[in-house]
C-alpha cells in the first residue's frame, strides 16, 4: 500500500484515540504509535500491518484488566508478547472495528483506574461524626458511583447472561459495602459484578458463587427443583469474564458467604 495510505490511516487512529481519552501527545516507538492518557495511568499502541494490500491493525495494552476484557467484548485474537504491553491483539480488519475497540478501551481505562472512588470522594465526604443521616446519604451517594461503574465495565450487560436491559440489572458488591474496610474496596469495580435480578439475590445470599475461572456454583442448601425452577439445573453458566482483580473478592466471597463448603458446580 502507498505511503499516503499509511499517513491517512495514521492520522485516524490518532484521532481515534482522542475520542477515546488518549489526550497525550503520540509517540512513535518502532513500528508502534503509542497513545497515553492524563485522566489514567493504562497506555496502549497500535500497529499497521499489511495483509495482501489490506491493511490490518494490532493493538497493545498495558493494563491486562482492560486488554482481556477487550478480547472477550470483541472476539479479538490474542498474540503472545514478550515486549511491554501486557495483552497485545491482531486481526482488526478494518479502521471502523478498530474505533469501536478503541473507544471501549478508553471506557475501560477509566473505570479499573477507580475513577468512581475518585467521584465518590469528591462528591461526598462525611466527617467522623457526621450523623447517621449523613451517612446514608453518603452511602446511597457510592452506591449510585459503583454502578454506574459497573454498567461502563461490563457493557451494560449481566456478567453471566449478557442481558442488557440495564434498568433490570443490579449492581451487586461481591464483598458487601457493610463490611469493606475502606472506600477503596467499597467503590472497587472489580469488587462488583451486573447481575439479573434473580442471579443478583442469589449471590447476595450466598446461594450461588463462583470460581476464580469464573464457573457458577451452587450451593446444596436448595434442591435440584428449585435449582431446575431456577432454569440454573442445566444450563453451563458462567462469568462472561473475570480478571484478575476479581479473585481476591470471589475467593472471600466463598468463604464468607457461600453456604455449604461442598461446592457443587452447574457445569457438572
Amino acid at each position: 500500500m502507498a505511503l499516503i495510505g499509511f499517513a491517512l490511516e495514521r492520522t485516524r487512529v490518532a484521532k481515534a484515540t482522542a475520542d477515546a481519552g488518549f489526550d497525550l501527545t503520540c509517540q512513535e516507538e518502532g513500528d508502534w504509535l503509542i497513545f497515553r492518557s492524563t485522566a489514567f495511568p493504562a497506555s496502549l499502541g497500535v500497529a499497521l500491518r499489511e495483509n495482501e494490500a489490506q491493511l490490518q491493525f494490532e493493538l497493545g495494552v498495558s493494563d491486562p484488566a482492560v486488554g482481556n476484557r477487550l478480547i472477550d467484548e470483541f472476539h479479538l485474537s490474542s498474540v503472545p508478547e514478550t515486549g511491554v504491553w501486557s495483552v497485545r491483539m491482531d486481526g482488526i480488519p478494518d479502521y471502523g472495528h478498530l474505533y469501536e475497540v478503541l473507544i471501549r478501551a478508553g471506557e475501560l481505562a477509566r473505570v479499573v483506574s477507580q475513577s468512581g472512588l475518585r467521584e465518590f470522594r469528591s462528591a461526598h465526604v462525611i466527617p467522623p461524626n457526621g450523623t447517621e443521616v449523613l451517612r446514608e446519604i453518603t452511602q446511597r451517594v457510592g452506591q449510585d458511583i459503583f454502578r454506574r461503574s459497573l454498567i461502563d465495565y461490563w457493557g451494560g450487560r449481566c456478567a453471566v447472561t449478557g442481558f442488557d436491559v440495564v434498568e433490570l440489572l443490579r449492581a451487586s458488591h461481591i464483598k458487601p459495602w457493610s463490611v469493606c474496610g475502606s472506600d477503596i474496596e467499597r467503590l472497587d469495580v472489580f469488587n462488583g459484578l451486573l447481575l439479573v435480578p434473580h442471579l443478583d439475590a442469589l449471590f447476595d445470599r450466598g446461594l450461588l458463587t463462583f470460581s476464580d475461572e469464573g464457573a457458577l456454583l451452587r450451593s446444596p442448601t436448595l434442591g435440584s427443583e428449585q435449582w431446575e425452577a431456577l432454569g440454573l439445573a442445566d444450563r453451563r453458566l458462567r462469568l462472561l469474564s473475570v480478571a484478575g482483580g476479581h479473585r481476591t473478592y470471589l475467593a472471600w466471597h466463598r468463604t464468607n458467604l457461600f453456604r455449604d463448603c461442598s461446592v457443587g458446580s452447574v457445569d457438572g
